[in-house]
């Protein structure tokens, strides 16, 4: 997820997106951290937005999502295209909204959006942390990602007193220490 002007909220959001996606019963989703591992297989300074045929393939990935976020009079949507197999390419534009973590929401729920997109059902509602807590779990994942794995502690540590109900920001916690 990109966009919003933030490298730690497009972090956290899009962290939560792919957590929601993958309840979703039958529909197989690449985990983060494989999926970092594929942008850096093929863009090791991550500074070229990468082709997404060869994002898919080095993800061994049938499909790829590529969500955005859209900002036009103040109001933000989230805009997402699907590419599969041969190029073949589905969009699933969300509804506008006040805030990237409300367009977040609004495109879960946004009707269409689950059949466009080939769920085999409406992902659930998603609940996520007010934005101070976001932009601290966001943090730590940027910060981990670069390998500050002490500043990541600390922003995860930040996050889950900020979200005591935010299961990812408890369970980003374990990760710096399993990592030294």
């Amino acid at each position: 997820l990109s966009g919003s002007g933030s490298d730690a909220l497009d972090a956290a959001l899009g962290a939560h997106l792919r957590e929601v996606l993958a309840t979703v019963p039958g529909f197989a989703v690449v985990d983060g951290e494989r999926s970092l591992q594929a942008l850096r297989q093929l863009d090791p300074g991550g500074n070229a937005a990468p082709d997404i045929d060869a994002l898919r393939r080095a993800a061994a990935a049938r499909r790829v999502l590529a969500p955005k976020f859209l900002q036009h009079d103040g109001q933000w949507s989230v805009h997402a295209v699907l590419r599969g197999d041969a190029g073949a390419e589905v969009r699933a534009d969300g509804p506008a909204t006040d805030s990237p973590r409300a367009a977040v929401a609004a495109w879960l729920a946004a009707p269409g959006v689950a059949q466009g997109l080939g769920l085999p059902a409406t992902p659930a509602a998603v609940a996520l942390p007010e934005a101070a807590a976001l932009e601290l779990y966001g943090q730590g994942l940027v910060a981990e990602r670069a390998g500050r794995l002490e500043a990541a502690r600390e922003a995860f540590a930040a996050a889950s007193d900020a979200a005591p109900d935010d299961a990812l920001a408890w369970l980003a916690q374990s990760r710096p220490a399993r990592a030294t």
